[in-house]
Parts: structure tokens; C-alpha cells; sequence
């Protein structure tokens, strides 16, 4: 099982430094305490999208890549909502792409589900390539 969270690329030396991802820098308060990860990602669709919905430039967007059953046996728990909110993740996306992008109902359904962690999410569990691709990034910079 794999969790993908997209960050922007100026926020990994924060991340770095931190050693995890961590709730606290949420910024839109409707995440409460909670880090969104796409699970079991099918293709890169939502990253090659990502930075319309946030309004970054394309090279700006980042991924990290969990390792979901490790998190699981070290007891951290993956829900598939907030606080028992669910998210429509075809609304969601779709409600912010209208116009900025041509996209189809499939391109959404090739989003894998929403799901949340509360808290605080160690880098450890990052998977080895993503590990590798930080290391190169950060080298270059």
C-alpha cells in the first residue's frame, strides 16, 4: 500500500529538518490536525495537476511516497476521512480545474482515494526511491 502527499519543493528543507510531515503547517483550516495523502496511486494525473490546484508553478510540486504498510505496523492509523467527513475527491478536483484545464471524468476516477493521517508522519516510512530523490534534490541545491 502506498501513500502519496504532495508538498511543494520550497517546503521539503522544513520537512527535512523536522524529519516528518506535520499537521501544524496545514493551511486551510477545513484539514484540522490531519495530512491527505492520495492512496494507492494508479498514474501521476494529480501531480501533473497538483500545481493548478494550488496555484504553484508546474516545477514546484513535489511527491512523497509512504510506505503504508509499515505505517500501519507501527501503529499509525489511515482513515478515510476527517472527523467522519468524507471528501468527493471528483468535486473537489474537478470544482477546481473548471477551466484551467481540459480534463475527463476518467482522468478523476485515475485519482486513487483521499485518505488522512492525524498528526505527525515520520520520514522514515518514505519509501527508499523517494528517499533517493530527495537526497538528489537537495544535493542540487
Amino acid at each position: 500500500m502506498l501513500l502519496r502527499h504532495i508538498t511543494n519543493i520550497n517546503s521539503l528543507e522544513s520537512i527535512i529538518k523536522d524529519g516528518c510531515l506535520d499537521s501544524k503547517y496545514n493551511k486551510r483550516k477545513h484539514d484540522r490536525d490531519y495530512l491527505s495523502f492520495e492512496l494507492n496511486p494508479k498514474t501521476n494525473f494529480l501531480v501533473d495537476i497538483f500545481h493548478l490546484l494550488k496555484e504553484w508553478d508546474p516545477e514546484e510540486t513535489f511527491e512523497l511516497l509512504f510506505d503504508g504498510e509499515k505505517l500501519l505496523e507501527n501503529h499509525y492509523e489511515i482513515h478515510d476521512s476527517m472527523d467522519n467527513i468524507k471528501f468527493n475527491k471528483q468535486i473537489d478536483v474537478g470544482w477546481k480545474l473548471k477551466g484551467k484545464v481540459s480534463f475527463s471524468e476518467n482522468d478523476i476516477e485515475m485519482i486513487g482515494d483521499y485518505c488522512f493521517i492525524k498528526g505527525k508522519v515520520s520520514l522514515e516510512y518514505l519509501t527508499k526511491e523517494t528517499k533517493e530523490k530527495i537526497l538528489k534534490v537537495t544535493e542540487n541545491s
